[in-house]
């Protein structure tokens, strides 16, 4: 392996993207679960009774619906911005008083930042396809359900702090996983959205 300089690492080192797919409408989601159920039980009795087949016109309403939700799909994707961005947003987002105390109370960590001001800001400064304004990672925070927030804001935070490594080994990739499941699953316990 050739030696090489900062100057070449720092023209070839490039910020860690993430990408996660949403579903527009998750109700598809829920007809494509019971589908499936009904796909499975119907096959079954198919093959175990005789009667006319029920199986493969459920699988046709399967892939028409599976064709439906690729259509009602869309990607986010984040970058991370640096440790220098990143440090300087949870500095402008302090925890408020009612987090401190809401920490106290259960007994968790208090956060490094004050989730109402930080999740937004964070999905604001990462995203890149779409590019969100803070006026829009605002209202998606304010407006859209917890579960898909929280599912934006982890894969944001995964961006900036996913250790950039080659794992040689299998052990060496549990690790990293690993790691990263900490840091998201420590945040998921300090709750990014409000309560209320």
């Amino acid at each position: 392996m050739s030696k090489r300089s900062f100057a070449d690492i720092k023209a070839l080192k490039k910020p860690n993207e993430i990408s996660v797919d949403l579903i527009l409408n998750p109700e598809l989601t829920r007809v494509l679960t019971e589908l499936q159920r009904r796909h499975t039980t119907a096959d079954r009795l198919d093959k175990k009774e005789n009667r006319t087949k029920e199986a493969p016109a459920i699988a046709k309403e399967i892939d028409a619906l599976i064709d439906e939700i690729e259509a009602n799909k869309v990607e986010f994707s984040f970058k991370d911005p640096g440790r220098e961005a990143f440090d300087e947003l949870v500095d402008a987002c302090p925890p408020t008083d009612e987090d401190i105390k809401a920490g106290k109370e259960t007994g968790e960590q208090v956060p490094s930042w004050g989730p109402t001001k930080f999740v937004p800001g964070l999905l604001a400064l990462t995203s890149f396809n779409p590019e969100l304004t803070l006026d829009d990672a605002v209202e998606i925070y304010n407006e859209w359900g917890r579960g898909d927030v929280e599912v934006l804001f982890n894969t944001a935070l995964q961006a900036c702090l996913e250790q950039a490594s080659i794992p040689f080994t299998r052990k060496d990739t549990d690790a990293i996983l690993a790691s990263v499941q900490n840091l998201i699953t420590q945040q998921d316990t300090e709750s990014p959205t409000d309560s209320s």
